[in-house]
């Protein structure tokens, strides 16, 4: 495996992890993986990698394939969770270690910053009251606050004013090079989009419209294929509310004229290969 590949491999591997709220420690209690072995494998190391896919494959409930496939945008949170109490409904220690009230800045980065609820600025009393009412965690005041500070400094998050008392935050405008930042960055963007155009008939996914537009920066795509390749059922509703829309905002179009045409295929716009790169993110398609 190339040594590039090995290391977004690895980071996956951690994205999936943390995505999933465990920790190092309980990921070796349930796989038997020496702790340095797992920190090893999520730094890329080929190897290890080669020698522990399998079992971690099998636990986060994703296949090798879609790991090892840099280019392929993982399932979300909620996926994956309901994909593991399906599969390990049985196993107490597994279940406990998803549903565990995680350490502040986990929290936030991990459930609130994979929602819409950020993109917007939100003061810490908001972030505090989000957690209770969503998922039922409760945390102190000054911990919210400097695990929000700590995601300003790690260029996750903005302030909209330093000045301003109570702080408020939100989602960086400057996409963030970590992995797990991308899909959120081309949210923000669409959301922006979906407002300025007015496009109100429907409750747009935009999860499912980022993640459908990392894949067509590789190139033309059948929509079967398409929807395949994000996990996302190929629905009417579902097209609806993701795919119908980036073709209303021009981001997408089809390749033949006629609808119905056996060889349709999808693909980006200019105006969708700009939006992706304003972002810095190549487009290879």
């Amino acid at each position: 495996m190339d040594k590039n590949i090995s290391f977004l491999v690895g980071q996956r591997l951690k994205l999936l992890r943390e995505l999933l709220l465990f920790t190092v420690e309980e990921i070796c209690k349930i796989i038997g993986i020496p702790p340095t072995t797992l920190r090893r494998i999520e730094n890329g190391d080929t190897n290890s990698i080669e020698k522990w896919i399998s079992k971690l494959s099998d636990l986060y409930q994703v296949n090798e394939e879609t790991i090892l496939d840099v280019k392929n945008p993982l399932p979300n949170w909620k996926t994956l969770r309901r994909n593991i109490l399906s599969k390990h409904r049985n196993k107490n220690f597994i279940i406990e270690s998803i549903d565990k009230t995680p350490y502040p800045k986990k929290a936030i980065q991990f459930r609130v910053l994979q929602s819409n609820f950020l993109n917007l600025f939100k003061s810490t009393q908001e972030v505090l009251d989000h957690l209770v009412k969503r998922y039922n965690w409760t945390y102190d005041y000054e911990k919210i606050l400097m695990a929000l500070d700590s995601l300003v400094d790690d260029g996750v998050l903005e302030i909209e004013n330093k000045n301003l008392n109570p702080r408020k935050f939100r989602k960086s405008r400057k996409p963030n090079k970590a992995l797990q930042s991308i899909p959120s960055a081309i949210v923000i963007k669409l959301e922006e989009l979906v407002n300025k155009n007015k496009i109100d008939y429907v409750t747009p996914i935009y999860d499912r419209m980022a993640n459908m537009l990392l894949v067509l920066r590789e190139g033309d795509i059948s929509r079967s294929k398409l929807y395949q390749r994000i996990d996302y059922k190929n629905l009417y509703k579902n097209h609806q509310k993701s795919l119908k829309i980036l073709e209303t905002l021009i981001l997408v179009e089809k390749t033949e004229e006629k609808p119905t045409s056996s060889k349709q295929m999808y693909r980006l716009t200019e105006r969708g290969r700009k939006l992706l790169r304003e972002l810095n993110i190549e487009v290879t398609g």
